[in-house]
């Protein structure tokens, strides 16, 4: 083997020349902070630091399993023992709570809303006059109904809107089940009869349809109800002129026992007489002094006329200064 005769500066010239030639491996680029890597943004944003550390990680959220508790019981003899069936730990919370409030509640109201002491049996009432018991229990049908569930406005608005002879009605109720309903009954003073129909009319001149037994009754015969000042109809009920109805009455203490009323829209009030013609004062009824003097000047005019031998079929002293009578 020969060995290479170069002389030793050639080596070291060839060394420099090696270490000035440029290196073809790149480095690899360090981040200007230990750890961490420079990102660019493509937007021009400036750079983000993101950090590579166990903070980045995904966290796992799921429910952890409650352990459950293993009980081993030693037995008699020596290394025997008994394991029991594992149970879950029970840990208090609010929801269990709440949850077994609504439940003691729900118990409760169930148990109060359908015991026996809390169901209406009977409604007592009072203030009945021509009304019955059978008649308001009836309309209500509230028997067997927890108390609870009792309306005392609807209560009086149902039996109002029944019974028209009315004129007021309260609803007490009381624990346990008690419902007492205390009415006030209107008093008729006057029978009408029109179109074939009745009715009664109180001091106040409210009309409603005749219920019981009141007694005799001053009656009127008519035609028309307006007569009586207007008949107007307010919730269900004829209403007339109260002042029209007590000076009716004022007249009804000089009519013929026996006599029935009689109101005319062109000649007023009057009745039929027993000796056969018809007698009418008008409908200015209100003065009782004016209406002693009509009559004063009725029995004279029957009387002259009787003496004469003149049978007429209408007298009318409507006006107390120009009484007439009709032949025909």
């Amino acid at each position: 083997m020969t060995r290479s005769t170069r002389p030793l500066g050639e080596y070291a010239s060839q060394n420099k020349n090696e270490d000035t030639r440029p290196s073809k491996r790149k480095r690899r680029a360090v981040s200007p902070v230990g750890g961490r890597k420079q990102v660019k943004s493509p937007y021009g944003q400036p750079p983000v630091l993101v950090r590579n550390d166990a903070s980045a990680l995904p966290i796992d959220r799921r429910k952890r399993k409650t352990a459950r508790r293993r009980y081993d019981v030693a037995l008699g003899s020596y290394g025997a023992e008994l394991r029991l069936p594992s149970l879950p730990q029970f840990r208090f919370s609010w929801r269990w709570l709440s949850v077994l409030l609504i439940a003691v509640l729900a118990g409760a109201i169930y148990a109060v809303w359908t015991a026996p002491e809390f169901q209406v049996q009977a409604v007592e009432v009072k203030g009945l006059v021509r009304l019955t018991s059978a008649d308001i229990n009836m309309v209500l049908g509230i028997e067997n109904q927890p108390i609870f569930t009792i309306n005392p406005s609807e209560i009086k608005q149902d039996l109002q809107e029944a019974f028209l002879e009315l004129a007021g009605v309260s609803v007490d109720i009381h624990l346990p089940a008690s419902v007492v309903v205390t009415l006030e009954e209107r008093q008729p003073v006057l029978a009408v009869r029109a179109d074939g129909e009745e009715i009664w009319i109180d001091g106040e001149g409210v009309g409603f349809p005749v219920r019981g037994d009141t007694g005799p009754l001053p009656t009127i015969e008519m035609s028309d109800l307006a007569v009586l000042g207007g008949g107007v109809e307010i919730a269900g009920q004829n209403v007339f002129d109260a002042k029209m109805i007590q000076a009716i009455l004022l007249v009804t203490a000089y009519v013929p026992a026996g006599q029935t009323l009689v109101l005319d829209e062109e000649h007023g009030l009057g009745w039929t007489d027993e000796r056969g013609w018809q007698a009418y004062f008008g409908l200015n009824l209100e003065d009782s002094a004016e209406m002693e003097m009509k009559l004063k000047i009725y029995d004279v005019l029957v009387q002259r006329l009787e003496n004469n031998g003149v049978w007429p079929r209408l007298i009318s002293v409507e006006f107390l200064h120009a009484p007439y009578y009709r032949l025909e």
